[in-house]
């Protein structure tokens, strides 16, 4: 009996050692609802029409609502190498089982000499994550199979804010932040890559103060003092404003409940956009 007695021990210790195979997620339109915060980061090098100066660097911050039966709606702030548009569309998605996501919106993009705006379809395609509270999904060209849209690399980031239910007010984006943003100076007296990061600390009256280190270019180093405004709209649409001499706006939406936010510089020459993140207390073993 002893032997059998070491097989069945054996046997019990590998069936302990094995994890449990999580069974895979099957998700529905359902999934993808509620009001999201954006960023589509990417690069734009080349395109039919487009004016030659908004070829190059790309962001794209705003709120993506979604009815959660196939429909979006979609408002933001769009940097094109430096060329400040607002835009507001519409798209339809769909979710297959294994959570793969593929949008549809039609896009007012910048066209002609003088860039105006003219309705075109955008195909992404990607995935959820998180039970729908976030999303990825990359440019690609309308139909199927997904082609490789010629000259465009674009991917869309969406994390879902939570405050669906009630409308926002400046107290929804309150407390300690951390502050990271990214991207390119295209005009100025410094340009190409830029980083700030730091902390910003907002009131619930619509005022902040912060400090952030900030890299232009690797050729400037330096510490920078914010001090400004900002506000929340009903819709969870966030735009803070602070002077150096200059006037700085930023502009985004609440992301994470108002535990965050992204945010898009919207001044002509520049392509930077990041994030808040709020500070917690830590969870750290002593």
């Amino acid at each position: 009996m002893k032997p059998l007695t070491c097989y069945a021990v054996a046997a019990l210790a590998v069936s302990v050692a094995i994890p449990a195979i999580q069974a895979a997620p099957s998700c529905t339109n359902g999934d993808f609802a509620g009001v999201y915060g954006m960023q589509a980061p990417g690069t734009i090098l080349s395109a039919p029409g487009f004016p030659a100066g908004f070829l190059g660097p790309f962001n794209r911050v705003g709120r993506v609502a979604s009815d959660g039966k196939g429909n979006i709606s979609v408002t933001n702030t769009a940097s094109y190498n430096g060329n400040i548009i607002v835009e507001s569309y519409t798209g339809t998605y769909s979710i297959a089982a294994d959570c793969t996501l593929d949008v549809v919106a039609l896009v007012g993009i910048p066209i002609g000499p003088g860039g105006s705006l003219v309705k075109v379809p955008f195909e992404f395609r990607g995935a959820l994550a998180d039970g729908g509270d976030s999303a990825a999904v990359l440019l690609c060209g309308v139909g199927a199979p997904c082609i490789v849209p010629t000259g465009n690399v674009i991917r869309v980031l969406l994390t879902r804010n939570g405050n669906n239910q009630r409308q926002c007010t400046n107290r929804d984006l309150s407390g300690a932040f951390q502050l990271d943003m990214s991207g390119t100076v295209v005009s100025g007296p410094l340009p190409g890559p830029f980083a700030r990061d730091g902390r910003l600390l907002l009131d619930d009256n619509g005022s902040f103060t912060g400090t952030a280190l900030v890299n232009y270019s690797g050729a400037s180093l330096h510490a920078e003092t914010i001090a400004g405004s900002y506000a929340v709209d009903s819709l969870c649409n966030v735009s803070l404003t602070w002077s150096d001499g200059t006037l700085h706006t930023w502009t985004g939406t609440l992301t994470d409940k108002g535990n965050g936010a992204n945010l898009i510089v919207s001044e002509t020459g520049v392509v930077i956009a990041g994030t808040l993140r709020q500070q917690k207390a830590g969870g750290g073993s002593n």
